[in-house]
This record gives C-alpha cells, structure tokens and sequence, in this order.
C-alpha cells in the first residue's frame, strides 16, 4: 500500500542525497571561475540577488546576511529571526539589510 510522506519517509530521503553529496569529488572550479571565500551558514532558508546588483542576500534561521559577490564580503548581518515586517512567506520576499536597502 502507498503510505503518505511521513517523517520516516522523509529521513530516508535526506540521508541518501546528503550521502550523495558526500561522495562528490572536491575539485578546483572552472576557468574562468576562482576560489573565494567561504562562509557556513547555518539553517539556510533562502538566497537571492539584491535587484541590478551584485549583493546576495541571505536569509536563515538565525536572521539575514548582505555579502558582496565580487570579493565575497559580508557586508550587513541583522540577527533577528523570522518577522513578519521583513520576511513574506507567501510572496518569497524580503525587505533588505543594511548596504542592500
């Protein structure tokens, strides 16, 4: 019988693509592409392009981040969880942080 996607259902699926991702080799990028920096965030939830810009907001469990995509930079950090007056869950929108307002 086909059972709904339960929670059990649901570990069994994470745990094979993070396995997956485990096995993937590590490998320099491609040209013209070049290593830059690198930041864990954790609890990632969303991320999108500040509008004609290269500033990359970050949204989490733990609040948003602004970082510049050109070096990398975090440039505007704002702590504060989920709020109805910075984040739409229907529409998939924020408002911006700091340099990205």
């Amino acid at each position: 019988m086909f059972s709904r996607n339960t929670k059990n259902n649901r570990i069994v699926h994470f745990e094979s693509r993070n396995q997956k991702l485990r096995e993937l080799a590590v490998s320099a990028p491609p040209e013209p592409w070049l290593p830059g920096k690198q930041h864990a965030i954790g609890g990632l939830t969303e991320i999108g392009y500040a509008d004609a810009s290269d500033i990359l907001l970050v949204v989490s469990s733990q609040g948003r981040g602004v970082f510049k995509c050109l070096n990398g930079e975090l440039i505007a950090r704002n702590r504060n969880v989920y709020d109805d007056s910075w984040y739409d869950s229907t529409k998939l929108t924020t408002a911006r942080a700091g340099k990205a307002q």
